[in-house]
């Protein structure tokens, strides 16, 4: 599969951003609802820009999958660390 729009028009610009392209056309750029949830958490925006093409595109696959807002933001908290690293008992 040719995941258009990663890096281009209707994915990730070269400055970081992202653009919905075709007003999210599912077929060829980005889910508008991931775009649109990664412009809204840019810790999964910086851990979407870092993956790999095969990373990226069975985010995108999966995305395209989901059919609800439930769903979406599911896919996005994938995409962020764990906030809440326990640091007790550790050693330094």
């Amino acid at each position: 599969m040719n995941v258009t729009g990663i890096g281009g028009v209707g994915g990730f610009g070269i400055d970081g951003g992202i653009s919905a392209g075709s007003a999210g056309n599912t077929q060829t750029g980005l889910p508008i609802g991931l775009g649109m949830g990664l412009a809204m958490d840019e810790s999964a925006m910086n851990e979407f820009g870092s993956m790999t093409e095969a990373e990226k595109e069975k985010i995108i696959l999966e995305a395209k999958d989901a059919r609800s807002k439930k769903e979406m933001e599911r896919i996005i908290n994938t995409l962020e660390p764990p906030d809440d690293i326990d640091m007790t008992g550790l050693m330094i």
